[in-house]
């Protein structure tokens, strides 16, 4: 009987199955309801109430089932997945704060190096600035080194170089090092510089440069001084000469300084004052004009360039700043010139004295390379066609160190194809309200510099200066010419005052590696 009942149940499952194509799709008239390897079993025809999975049924059942393929195990969920992906996750973002933390750790590292640079750079550059001071007053000071703020050490080196552009041989090399202890390691900042007394005082074609109100009286407004038709241009004399072949009334091209494609002549001839400046009529300034106060324009003035006004009615106000230069030698004795002369420095006792130097009219000196001095100068009237000269036949410095001197009509001083050969040095010593009076006669020409911080100089009528005048308070009379050389600019003129940095030499060191 149970034989029997197996036979025909597993006939009945045998049936069904062949009821589906070998893709599991029925075949035609098969129940609908019926899937591919799904057995349909009623609780009716299971023994004990079984369930209706196939392999709740008898054992032979599920033998037979699972031989004949007649249904399908569900698939296996994955198990351990997530617990992976998190890990990966994990070590990435591991791996971004790690990252993070390097690179904040270096950049902490980058600052802090910075930091220290720049500390050791403003120790090294103070100690410097203190030993220029220092300097000032003791000429034989050769160094130290020392602890500044902050824990920042600094060493400093004053170096004596052994050859001076000036005769007192005042020059001295200064090596300032800071440095700053980091993390075991030092950060250190190398200046050096050289230092001397040297000024460059001819930086305008004309300049006064008593500050505002110090001068009382018919000058009390007018410092700087115009008469009429008093003209201001420039030139460049390591270009050649000044090129006169344009004419004064032809204003001067903007678009070179010089040289040969638009002449030797541009409208860098400014002028200036500490003080106030008075103009006549008439009067041109090719290029900029600067004040201390007040502009007075007597009419038809032109200024082709910027006209500044700094309004400063203060006695103590600086104004733009020139140096009092002391000779760095004296004079004594006594030079009357009365024909043709070629002096020497060393044909002089002391070197290059000239004492109260007197040149007649008509008479040439001619000083050769070298530095003079002359406590007073007189130079007699010449005529147009004989001048009396002072001639330079190369670069020749000349401290006037007396009182007021006068001078003739027609009077020349200088080279015509070097002005920079001649820079006069007049009275530069003494406080703002001390001076001097230097005045020329009609004529006078003028190839070089004058200085004279102390001085009043007033240039007569007719004058033509190929150069720069600065002076205490400046008068140019009627039809004065004035074209400022741009070469002149950077001649150095020697004092004994204080020491200040020469142009160019202040650098960092870079370390050696």
């Amino acid at each position: 009987m149970l034989k029997s009942m197996f036979s025909f149940r597993l006939l009945k499952k045998v049936r069904m199955s062949l009821d589906f194509a070998r893709d599991g799709t029925p075949k035609a008239g098969c129940p609908p309801e019926v899937g591919p390897g799904v057995l349909e079993v009623r609780r009716s025809e299971r023994r004990g109430g079984r369930g209706t999975h196939p392999e709740d049924g008898h054992p032979s059942e599920r033998m037979g089932a699972r031989q004949m393929g007649l249904f399908q195990q569900p698939a296996r969920r994955p198990r351990g997945a997530a617990l992976i992906i998190a890990m990966l996750i994990m070590a990435v973002l591991l791996l971004a704060g790690t990252t993070f933390m390097t690179i904040s750790s270096t950049e902490s590292q980058i600052v802090l190096n910075e930091t220290s640079l720049v500390r050791a750079f403003y120790e090294a550059e103070s100690a410097l600035i203190r030993t220029v001071v220092i300097l000032s007053g003791n000429s034989g000071y050769t160094g130290t080194s020392g602890t500044g703020a902050g824990g920042v050490s600094y060493t400093v080196q004053v170096i004596n170089p052994g050859s001076h552009p000036c005769p007192t041989s005042d020059s001295r090399i200064i090596k300032s090092l800071g440095s700053v202890n980091v993390q075991g390691a030092l950060a250190s900042v190398d200046i050096w510089a050289t230092v001397d007394r040297i000024s460059y005082p001819f930086r305008f074609a004309i300049f006064s440069t008593v500050p505002n109100t110090i001068v009382t009286g018919t000058r009390q407004e007018s410092e700087l001084l115009f008469g009429s038709s008093v003209v201001t241009d420039s030139f460049d004399s390591e270009l050649g000469a000044y090129d006169a072949s344009m004419g004064l009334n032809n204003p001067p091209t903007t678009s070179c300084p010089g040289g040969t494609a638009c002449g030797n002549k541009a409208m860098f001839g400014r002028a200036g004052a500490n003080g106030d400046t008075n103009f006549s009529s008439g009067s041109r300034i090719y290029g900029d004009l600067r004040a201390g106060d007040a502009i007075n324009n007597g009419g038809n003035v032109t200024v082709s360039g910027i006209s500044v006004s700094l309004l400063s009615s203060s006695a103590t106000s600086p104004g733009d700043p020139f140096q009092s230069i002391t000779p760095p030698g004296t004079a004594s004795g006594s030079l009357t010139v009365t024909s043709n002369t070629t002096i020497t420095p060393g044909s002089r006792t002391p070197s290059g004295d000239l004492g109260a130097l007197t040149v007649n009219a008509g008479i040439t000196l001619t000083l050769e390379e070298g530095t003079y001095y002359a406590t007073t100068m007189s130079f007699a009237g010449g005529t147009a066609a004989q001048p009396t000269r002072l001639a330079v036949t190369g670069p020749v410095t000349i401290y006037f160190t007396g009182g007021s001197t006068t001078f003739g009509n027609y009077v020349t001083w200088g080279n015509s194809s070097n002005p920079t050969w001649l820079k006069v040095v007049l009275n530069s010593t003494g406080t703002n309200y001390d001076s001097v009076d230097v005045t020329t006669g009609s004529h006078f020409t003028l190839y070089g510099g004058l200085y004279g911080k102390n001085t009043n100089i007033d240039i007569g009528s007719d004058s033509v200066i190929y150069g720069s005048v600065v002076g205490r308070i400046v008068s140019l009379q009627d039809r004065t010419l004035v074209h400022y050389d741009h070469a002149l600019g950077m001649q150095p003129v020697c004092h004994t005052g204080r020491y200040q940095v020469r142009r160019g030499t202040w650098r960092e060191v870079l370390p050696s590696w």
